[in-house]
C-alpha cells in the first residue's frame, strides 16, 4: 500500500484446524501470522524506516510496527456453549529506528539520537471469552457473553529511556478488562386486542425505555427528567421494527482514586457501532462495527471511512451525558479530536513510580491502600504485617479460610 508518503509491505500466512470431538462439542483452531517487509514513511522530507519499530506513544504521529504479529485463536463449541481463547505476539523490536543504543552499530553517549536501550521486549497477549445462546429458534438468536482482555494482566514493556508505555496501536495500556452482557434479551408483552399475538418483534429498545413504555400504556405523560422513550408503538406494530429508531446505549465509568488504573470510561453505541473515549488518561479512542468485529479487535478510530461516524458519535456521546440541566458531572468539553498527543521524540518522558509501588503481584496486603488509613493500619506496616489479609483465591490459606479441604 503506497499512501502519500507512506509506503507498506507486508505477506501473511494463515492455517487451520477443525475437529469434531466425538459428540462433545467442535475444536477450532486458527492461526494467522503476518511479516511487515517494508513500511517507509516521510518526515520533514527525509525517507525514514518504521519497520521493526515498536515505537512509542511519543512517535504515533509516525507509523511504527513490529517486524511480524503471531494470532491465534481456539474456539470450542458444544451445542448452544462458546468457549474461545485468542492470543497475540508481538517480537522485540526497536525503540526507534531513528535513535541509536548500546545494541546499536555506530552507538555513542555522545550522539544527539543517543538513548540507553533501544529495545522494546516481546509481548504475549492472551483473551478469552464465553457466550451461551438462550434462545436459537431460526428467527432469532439470544445470548449471553462475557470476555476478558488482556486476562493475565500482562505489563505494558517499558522503553527505558523515558520510562512510558510503548505504542498503544501495538499494546495493550489498560491491562485486563472484563465484558459482560446480555444481547437480544426477549420482552415478552401480553394484551389482547392492543398486543398483537404471536408476532415477534425484532425492535431493540433499553431498560430506560421500560418506565415511559409503562407510563404510556397508563395515559401518563412522562416526566421531564425521564431520559428514555415509550416503545409502545413499537410494541403495538403501529411502527414497523424496520422503521424504529433504537435508541443510543450510552455508558459512563468515572474513575475512582482506589483504583486509579482505570480511568474515566464513556462509550455509546448507536446501531452497530459502538464509539469509546477516556477521560484523565494519556490513550487512544476507540471505535468497533460491532456487525463486523463482534469481539473488538480492529479500531477503527483513524479509519477515513467511519470519520464521519465518528465525529458524529462523539457529539452524540457528549450531549446524552449531560443530565436534565445540560450540565456535566465532569466539567469536560466535548472532544472534537484526539487533542495535542505529540510529543517530542528525544523529551525526557514520564517520570517514574515511586519505587514503593513496585511490588511482587498477589500480595496479600494488596488492599491495604484501598482500606482508609489509620494508625492501626500503620502499625501493622511497620511490623511488616498485612493490616488485612487477602490471600490469592485457590490458595492454600483462602481455601482453608473458607473451610475447603485440599
Amino acid at each position: 500500500m503506497n499512501d502519500g508518503g507512506r509506503e507498506i509491505r507486508q505477506a501473511a500466512l494463515t492455517g487451520r484446524y477443525r475437529k469434531q470431538i466425538e459428540d462433545i462439542g467442535t475444536l477450532d483452531l486458527r492461526i494467522l501470522g503476518t511479516a511487515y517487509t517494508k513500511l517507509t514513511y516521510v518526515n520533514a522530507g527525509s525517507p525514514l524506516n518504521g519497520k521493526c519499530q515498536n515505537g512509542t506513544v511519543t512517535q504515533q504521529a509516525y507509523p511504527s510496527m513490529s517486524c511480524y504479529q503471531i494470532n491465534t485463536r481456539a474456539t470450542f463449541t458444544s451445542g448452544p456453549l462458546t468457549l474461545g481463547m485468542q492470543s497475540r505476539y508481538i517480537p522485540k523490536g526497536k525503540f526507534g529506528t531513528t535513535y541509536v543504543g548500546p545494541q546499536d552499530d555506530g552507538y555513542s553517549p555522545t550522539l544527539p539520537n543517543s538513548i540507553n536501550d533501544n529495545r522494546v521486549k516481546a509481548v504475549t497477549y492472551v483473551d478469552v471469552n464465553a457466550s451461551y445462546r438462550i434462545i436459537d429458534n431460526g428467527r432469532r438468536m439470544v445470548e449471553v457473553f462475557g470476555a476478558i482482555k488482556n486476562a493475565f494482566n500482562t505489563n505494558l514493556p517499558v522503553a527505558p529511556a523515558n520510562n512510558i508505555g510503548t505504542n498503544a496501536n501495538l499494546y495493550d495500556v489498560l491491562g485486563r478488562t472484563f465484558r459482560v452482557g446480555m444481547v437480544r434479551v426477549p420482552m415478552v408483552m401480553y394484551e389482547p386486542g392492543t398486543v398483537p399475538a404471536g408476532v415477534v418483534n425484532t425492535g431493540r429498545i433499553r431498560n430506560l425505555d421500560y418506565a415511559p413504555t409503562f407510563l404510556d400504556l397508563a395515559g401518563v405523560e412522562k416526566p421531564a427528567q425521564f431520559e428514555g422513550v415509550s416503545a409502545w408503538p413499537l410494541i403495538t406494530c403501529k411502527v414497523a421494527d424496520k422503521d424504529w429508531k433504537a435508541p443510543d446505549f450510552t455508558y459512563e465509568y468515572y474513575w475512582e482514586w482506589a483504583y486509579p488504573m482505570t480511568p474515566g470510561t464513556f462509550a455509546i453505541q448507536r446501531d452497530n457501532l459502538k464509539y469509546i473515549q477516556y477521560y484523565g488518561v494519556y490513550d487512544t479512542d476507540e471505535l468497533y462495527d460491532l456487525a463486523r468485529d463482534p469481539d473488538e479487535m480492529h479500531n477503527l478510530i483513524d479509519d477515513p471511512a467511519y470519520l464521519q461516524a465518528k465525529v458524529d458519535l462523539r457529539k452524540a456521546l457528549y450531549q446524552q451525558l449531560a443530565n436534565r440541566d445540560g450540565r456535566h458531572a465532569i466539567p469536560d468539553g466535548q472532544r472534537n479530536a484526539i487533542g495535542s498527543v505529540r510529543r517530542n521524540r528525544a523529551g525526557t518522558g514520564a517520570a517514574p513510580f515511586p519505587d514503593s509501588w513496585l511490588v511482587e503481584p498477589n500480595r496479600v496486603d494488596r488492599k491495604d491502600n484501598v482500606l482508609p488509613d489509620s494508625v492501626a493500619k500503620q502499625r501493622a506496616h511497620d511490623e511488616g504485617k498485612a493490616f488485612v489479609r487477602f490471600p490469592v483465591l485457590g490458595s492454600p490459606e483462602a481455601n482453608e479460610n473458607a473451610g475447603i479441604k485440599d
